[in-house]
């Protein structure tokens, strides 16, 4: 069984992810209607991951946190915009250092 990809955002952010291949598309326009479609997301077993812009998740982390304890499936992940706006701590390297055990530095070799 695949997992399916849902994605969140403005038109611009939304967009991309389609032509990617994304199949669940959801305009965020209200914070209500934001949350209420996470929720839905949180209790279909199709999907696998959300993908959210970063200023978007930090506005509903709360709620995030609470149905992340409820229930640890689909992962959430939060990416840059076209914003450019960063949170000081990158979840997507915390949850790799918990899940490796270790951090993974890059360097480039000169």
């Amino acid at each position: 069984m695949s997992l399916k990809i849902a994605c969140i955002g403005d038109i611009d952010f939304i967009s991309g992810f389609g032509l990617a291949g994304v199949s669940q598309l959801y305009l965020h326009e209200r914070m209500e209607a934001t949350l209420a479609n996470i929720r839905e997301l949180f209790d279909n077993p199709e999907i696998g991951l959300i993908i959210l812009p970063h200023r978007i998740a930090s506005q509903i982390s709360p709620e995030l946190k609470e149905l992340r304890r409820k229930k640890p499936a689909p992962l959430v992940l939060a990416v840059p915009d076209k914003s450019g706006w960063m949170p000081e701590v990158d979840e997507l390297r915390e949850l790799i250092k918990r899940t490796v055990g270790a951090e993974v530095v890059v360097r480039r070799e000169e």
